[in-house]
């Protein structure tokens, strides 16, 4: 029988939201044979518009109440003790998740940068075995649909775990953290969406994140499987994030309409269904910058034409963009005053 639970944390239906979702695993012991501190820092590229930050750590410990351990995020003091929260019995230890809502530390104290700092002076050894940090933030232009997960879920041989999922979800993804206790278990993880193949999970071990697809689906299926006798036996489901997105994007196109000497008309232009911002070319010719225009935006179907310096016999001319927190590029290169490449 399944033990342990997996409660909702954020729930997002069509809302003009994106997430971002990052884990670490440290499996860091603390305690009298071993060190008394452990941070974890985790990169956030931007820090607008965010609606909601959730840090979620999961720890192995001896008994329930575990005291002289402090929890810190961006020196924001959380907890003094470990107070139970969502935990289940394993090997005759406990497997806790402790889940926090830090947003306002988010907010008060923006950095890129984020770190959860963990003291622990006790005699008895404790195990950090999963950090993660999910956030929200409000994009102005996509439609999202987000199912955050975080608890403590325990699954023998044999098992099966089914989630039944807040909505009919259709083109989503699930993301989820499981700690797999050998390389000859087996994890496979299917939808009711019978046209989307089950992924399957062999050949490693330890606490780590898988992505699927689950296609058009009501309920996400996980099923352990193990035909060798070893230990520990149990398989940890941590957190799983279930999420789909849609919203406009650009495409950029990049061509030469004419080239004279060490000038070219260049002609940038948004084929894409939504805005490009902060678009850059840039000419440069064996390291050296010959030319640095700063476009701005393009709105979808918008074109401009630049006179750009080139050096004709070797250029390349790139147009930067960023897109979803990435920077991406549509690159033209000139040889002996002929186009050669275009490459994404």
């Amino acid at each position: 029988m399944v033990k342990g639970v997996l409660p909702l944390y954020i729930s997002e239906e069509n809302k003009d939201v994106l997430v971002e979702y990052h884990n670490v695993y440290p499996d860091m012991l603390l305690g009298q044979t071993a060190l008394t501190r452990f941070r974890a820092p985790f990169h956030v590229e931007r820090f607008e518009n965010i609606l909601k930050s959730l840090l979620e750590i999961g720890i192995i410990v001896p008994r329930l109440n575990v005291y002289n351990m402090i929890l810190a995020f961006n020196n924001v003091t959380l907890t003094r003790e470990l107070k139970p929260g969502v935990c289940v019995d394993i090997d005759n230890k406990y497997y806790c998740k402790l889940v926090f809502d830090v947003t306002p530390v988010v907010i008060s104290k923006p950095s890129q940068t984020l770190r959860l700092d963990v003291e622990y002076r006790g005699v008895e050894e404790i195990n950090i075995a999963h950090v993660g940090f999910i956030t929200l933030k409000k994009s102005g232009e996509a439609s999202s649909s987000i199912f955050f997960y975080s608890g403590s879920l325990l699954l023998d041989p044999g098992e099966t775990y089914t989630l039944k999922l807040q909505q009919k979800m259709e083109s989503a993804l699930a993301r989820f953290v499981v700690f797999i206790p050998h390389p000859g278990a087996v994890v496979k993880v299917s939808s009711d969406d019978d046209s989307i193949k089950p992924l399957e999970i062999s050949g490693t071990s330890g606490f780590s994140e898988f992505a699927v697809s689950i296609g058009k689906a009501s309920e996400i299926r996980i099923k352990y499987k193990s035909d060798k006798s070893h230990y520990p036996r149990t398989l940890i489901l941590s957190s799983v994030l279930v999420y789909k997105s849609s919203m406009p994007l650009p495409s950029i196109d990049i061509s030469v309409r004419e080239i004279r000497g060490d000038r070219a008309r260049v002609i940038v232009v948004n084929s894409g269904t939504g805005e490009a911002r902060n678009l850059i070319l840039t000419s440069i010719s064996r390291g050296n910058i010959l030319d640095r225009q700063l476009i701005g935006r393009l709105e979808p179907g918008q074109e401009k034409e630049l006179d750009v310096r080139i050096d004709p016999s070797f250029s390349s001319v790139r147009v930067i963009w960023r897109q979803l927190d990435r920077t991406e590029f549509k690159e033209i290169r000139i040889k002996n005053g002929a186009i050669t490449r275009k490459e994404d």
